[in-house]
């Protein structure tokens, strides 16, 4: 068993899974769900907005565009996914 695997196991996390966000692509405006900001200490992120700049099979990108001190995108890859046992993003428009 790889160490990684094992430090999952000990910490009772879920198998690696890929991120399959069906309903998060390229374009479109994203924010976080109920069910992450209202996390103990995740309050501050309930009014972010962002654009989903990319999809890939491990990760997704967002540019948060109304949070001012992130110029940069955030990159949520799978080890966040797979630290969370809901949805944290919800669509809010999407790119056609």
């Amino acid at each position: 068993m790889a160490q990684s695997q094992a430090v999952a196991q000990m910490f009772g996390m879920r198998k690696r899974r890929p991120v399959e966000r069906a309903q998060v692509k390229p374009g479109d405006l994203v924010r976080f769900t109920k069910g992450h900001h209202s996390q103990d200490g995740l309050d501050y992120c309930e009014d972010w907005l962002g654009t989903v700049l990319e999809v890939k099979d491990m990760g997704v990108k967002i540019q948060w565009f109304n949070h001012p001190f992130m110029n940069m995108p955030s990159v949520y890859d799978e080890q966040w996914w797979n630290a969370l046992d809901y949805e944290p993003f919800e669509v809010v428009n999407e790119n056609r």
